[in-house]
């Protein structure tokens, strides 16, 4: 009983969750560092159908490295935060092979706690993503591109969340539902985003599986893309993930994600292999 009553503890305010809609309580911070490698020679195109990454063929592959963090502002709020640095190429190609290396957006933000009963909490999240990198329009051939292979859209982006969550106590396993828009600037679509997670945590383990669609407003059809950056692309990823505790509050984790379905997106599989740090706050 004892060890049910802590994991549920654990699970109510979950040391190792990246999002969700439990809130950190106030002082407490969780910071997580990734490393996220993929490589394909597939693309789905407009219609549901494969073809190359790049009209050029060859391999596309990607290694980035993301820093995320969240801290609790106050009882109510919590500020999160991400950024990344990372490589992207296509290689063994008909042509020479290219690339681009580049920092990703600097997106923060807040978690507002609309209803903080652990056991059902429902959170709106606002992000501002803001480029640091410049902007690319990727209907343009590879050789007048800013960059070959952009690092995002390069506009400013706004992005609010609703998101719902449920405690399975006594079990130590939780399920949290994510439903938001996203507004990009330019001439990339808007897209509407839900994710849906299921979890379970324990005094030295952690895990969860979830689903994430991202929904155009525009027609993939009418529009380009270029290596993992589209103007309106459609994609469903399926991405379980587990971590271990290895002493103290520090954490090592391992992720994949694939792709079940998509229009104008990459066909590819994405390993994460994560270490994170989390310090206690107050729980008052």
């Amino acid at each position: 009983m004892r060890l049910l009553s802590f994991a549920a503890l654990i699970l109510l305010v979950p040391a190792v969750a990246e999002a969700g809609a439990w809130l950190q309580p106030r002082g407490a911070s969780y910071l997580k560092v990734a490393g996220v490698y993929s490589a394909t020679t597939d693309r789905i195109d407009c219609h549901g159908n494969p073809e190359p990454a790049e009209p050029f063929g060859g391999t596309y592959s990607e290694r980035k490295i993301f820093l995320y963090g969240e801290y609790g502002w106050t009882g109510a709020l919590t500020a999160v935060g991400s950024f990344g640095f990372g490589e992207q190429e296509i290689v063994d190609a008909d042509v020479p092979d290219y690339g681009t290396r580049s920092a990703g957006d600097l997106r923060m933000g807040l978690r507002w706690g609309v209803r903080r009963d652990p056991q059902l909490p429902v959170s709106i999240e606002s992000l501002i993503s803001i480029p640091t990198y410049p902007s690319t329009d990727v209907t343009l051939p590879v050789g007048q591109r800013e960059q070959f292979l952009p690092a995002g859209s390069g506009q400013l982006e706004l992005e609010i969340r609703m998101q719902a969550g449920i405690s399975f106590w006594p079990a130590p396993g939780y399920a949290n539902l994510d439903a938001g828009y996203r507004a990009r600037g330019g001439n990339f679509g808007d897209q509407w985003l839900l994710a849906a997670e299921l979890g379970a945590t324990l005094d030295r383990f952690f895990t969860k599986v979830e689903v994430r669609g991202i929904w155009p407003n525009g027609d993939p059809c009418s529009t380009g893309a270029a290596g993992a950056v589209s103007l309106d692309e459609r994609s469903l990823r399926l991405g379980p993930e587990a971590s271990v505790r290895l002493a103290g509050d520090w954490w090592v984790g391992l992720a994949w994600s694939g792709l079940l379905s998509g229009r104008n997106t990459l066909d590819n599989d994405q390993w994460l292999l994560s270490v994170a740090w989390t310090r206690p706050g107050s729980t008052r």
